[in-house]
């Protein structure tokens, strides 16, 4: 079945099967069916018109948005349309001519050239609208389609004006190649500026049917059916170029410009952004590194740190009943020198006060002992200035013997003790070295839960223990004339004996003090030193104030009163409770002991009055009462005077002294002694008004002396001033005044 539109001189058919092209001779353009069913004929000019085909049934074409109906005769716009595809493929046709002439006559194989499209592909749905059926993709409505070996033109209805500049481009650049070509030459590369902005369109999105196979054609007729070679050229445009007004372009531009810049920006702040993520990320990770570091180093510390502890535990274990053993038999060596001292001096005072006319109130078993009594040396008496007052432990000579077997016992016990350890456990300066590294390397509150400052007293015992076998504060081991100054030349076994009152002297004191200031005022081992004194050393105090203190030497009381203010710098709690408030108790219990064995209360029957006043075993008395008491004071403001006054007032002086004296006013020597005493006294204790033990003294001194006491007058008023009996001693002096007018 053939469709035909005619318009004006040429006929304009369409077929709904595959056409064959065909180009006669006489360059008239025919269409031919290869199966001589319907054929399609195009007139051009004035050649011969073939046989009319069947009339079509009236059709509709969408044209510009409207419906028209095309007759036979056709209407002016469908004519002119005609009137320009006829022009334009006379022109094509001779165009082909012209390059196929200039082949043939060189010998040379034509080449395709490059050519200007007339328009952009513009598909639509008009072919449907009038019933035509397309015979490729390339073919729109009303279009004749020729296609050749060299180029394949494909002609769009397009608008008047447009039409006629496209094909006047069109046909001077087909010229140009062609006669190019003609001449010899390559194909010129004039194709023009607008198919830059071209580009061909895929198949799948061309509109319409499915692409046809193309068709070759040549000058002899049809040369055969459909070949892939014979496709339309791939460089059909899609689309023609718009040009902008140049504000709208400059617009444009900006646009552009602006957005590429806040892309930059953009970029940038992605930049910093990531430089500053990656900056973050390598900070955490060396924040991870540091702490995975401390982290192992921890753990070396902790696991140093158990090492270490066991090991010490296992030392306390071996050495710490060795040690216990060792300070006990110290303390045994030192009583027994102390009693045995106090034997003798009690044994030779007794004797000679019973050989003076006295009888000891409360006597004990062991004073008629005297097979361990060595003889007193003649010329003792002789050296002592004042019977009584200058004798003390240090004039005996059991203390050279003594100072030789503290030296014995020393070299034992360090063999016994620290001779088989390691310097790590001996040193208390290698000893801390772990236990620094733990408190430095682990936090507070690990080291806290590791019960290291409340294990630290005990596990610093061995050292302290150990180095109070070697203290001598009291120096009781001190051979006869030795003095603190030459302590330091004095060696027991492999140390130096130690008699410093100071308790900063001890070699561990020094390294611990600097271990418990590494955290500052805040240290959780800020207390250990004050412990460790508690502990250890304020007990030593007490025993060897119990066991050794000499009560008469003034040597030791001083040495006494520095140990108790070293104890008062270590101790905030001094109840009776505390380890100080034992301490207190101990002196207390070693002063009254004391006072009874060295100053024993006496009773003079009355027929011995006149051989006792008269003897040297009273003075004796005298002066050792006079004696303890100077040592007692020596400990004031550092005991509690509630104590100590009693002690001093009534103990010594009211109970031992006051009896003895014969007239006070009319011998000399018992108002120097009284005088002494009455010097011993604090005004603390006088200044609330004079004690009941010493009024009946001040009676004695005052205006009820014996009218012949005189020459001692001056001195009592001295004496009474002192005791805050103004009232009189003025009146002392005024008769001493009356006396001497």
């Amino acid at each position: 079945m053939t469709k035909a539109i005619r318009s004006g001189s040429g006929l304009v058919a369409a077929t709904s099967r595959k056409p064959s092209f065909r180009l006669e001779a006489t360059g008239s353009p025919t269409i031919a069916d290869d199966d001589d069913d319907d054929v399609i004929a195009i007139e051009a000019g004035d050649e011969k018109e073939p046989a009319p085909a069947p009339a079509p049934a009236p059709v509709k074409k969408r044209l510009g948005g409207e419906e028209s109906a095309d007759s036979d005769g056709g209407s002016d716009e469908m004519h002119k349309m005609a009137e320009q595809a006829r022009l334009a493929r006379a022109k094509r046709a001779a165009a082909r001519e012209l390059q196929a002439g200039g082949s043939s006559r060189n010998g040379e194989v034509a080449k395709k050239a490059d050519y200007v499209p007339m328009s952009a592909v513009t598909t639509t749905t008009a072919s449907a609208s009038i019933g035509l059926e397309r015979s490729s993709p390339f073919e729109a409505s009303s279009v004749v389609v020729a296609s050749s070996s060299t180029s394949t033109i494909i002609a769009s209805r397009l608008p008047h004006e447009e039409a006629e500049i496209a094909e006047d481009e069109w046909t001077a650049q087909q010229m140009k190649v062609g006669a190019h070509r003609r001449h010899g030459g390559s194909a010129m590369d004039v194709a023009d500026d607008r198919q830059s902005s071209f580009r061909p369109v895929p198949a799948s999105q061309r509109d319409g049917p499915a692409r046809r196979e193309g068709v070759r054609l040549g000058t002899g007729g049809v040369t055969g059916g459909l070949s892939e070679g014979a496709v339309a050229s791939d460089r059909v445009p899609t689309k023609q170029a718009t040009i902008l007004p140049p504000s709208e372009a400059m617009a444009n531009l900006w646009e552009r410009v602006t957005d590429m810049e806040s892309s930059e920006r953009d970029r940038e702040a992605r930049g910093k952004d990531l430089k500053a993520s990656s900056d973050n990320a390598s900070e955490q990770l060396e924040t991870v590194k540091k702490q995975a570091r401390k982290l192992e180093r921890r753990l070396k510390v902790a696991q140093d740190l158990d090492e270490h502890a066991w090991s010490l535990a296992g030392l306390l274990d071996a050495k710490a009943s060795k040690l216990k053993q060792a300070t006990e038999t110290l303390g045994q060596m030192e009583r027994e020198f102390t009693e045995r001292l106090t034997k003798r001096r009690r044994f030779h005072l007794i004797e000679e006060l019973q050989a003076s006319g006295a009888t000891i109130s409360r006597p004990r078993e062991e004073d008629s002992e005297k097979a361990s009594m060595k003889p007193r040396d003649p010329d003792r008496r002789s050296r002592q200035k004042t019977p009584g007052y200058d004798s003390s432990s240090a004039s005996e000579d059991d203390a050279e013997e003594l100072a030789v077997d503290r030296a014995a016992f020393c070299a034992a016990a360090h063999k016994q003790i620290e001779a088989d350890v390691g310097e790590d456990f001996v040193l208390t300066k290698q000893l801390l070295k772990p236990l620094k590294a733990a408190k430095t390397d682990l936090e507070k509150g690990d080291y806290n839960q590791a019960y290291l400052p409340q294990s630290l007293p005990e596990a610093l015992s061995l050292h302290v223990g150990q180095s109070l076998l070697w203290w001598d504060p009291l120096e009781t081991c001190q051979s006869k004339g030795h003095s603190s100054s030459s302590s330091s030349s004095t060696r027991w076994g492999p140390r130096r004996s130690s008699t410093t009152s100071q308790l900063d002297d001890f070699e561990w004191f020094a390294d611990l003090s600097s271990y418990t200031e590494l955290d500052g005022d805040d240290d959780v081992d800020a207390d250990l030193v004050p412990q460790l004194i508690q502990k250890y050393v304020i007990p030593e105090i007490a025993r060897r104030a119990r066991d050794c203190w000499d009560v008469t030497s003034s040597r030791q009381s001083s040495a006494m009163a520095k140990l108790i203010d070293e104890c008062l710098l270590f101790e905030s709690d001094t109840g009776e409770s505390s380890a100080f408030g034992s301490l207190v108790n101990d002196i207390f219990e070693r002063l009254g002991r004391g006072l009874e064995d060295l100053a024993p209360e006496v009773f003079v029957a009355a027929s011995n009055m006149s051989r006792w006043y008269a003897s040297e075993g009273r003075w004796r008395l005298l002066w050792r009462c006079c004696k303890i008491a100077k040592c007692a004071m020596k400990l004031q403001g550092r005991l509690p005077d509630a104590k100590l006054a009693p002690y001093v007032l009534t103990n010594i002086f009211h109970t031992r002294i006051a009896p003895h004296l014969r007239a006070l006013r009319l011998e000399q020597q018992e108002m120097d002694l009284v005088e002494q005493f009455i010097d011993l006294l604090p005004s603390a204790w006088l200044a609330r008004g004079l004690p009941p033990t010493l009024q009946a003294l001040c009676d004695q001194l005052g205006p009820r002396a014996p009218p012949n006491a005189g020459d001692t007058a001056k001195q009592a008023a001295k004496i009474l001033r002192k005791l805050r009996c103004f009232d009189e001693a003025q009146a002392l002096e005024q008769q001493q005044q009356l006396a001497g007018s």
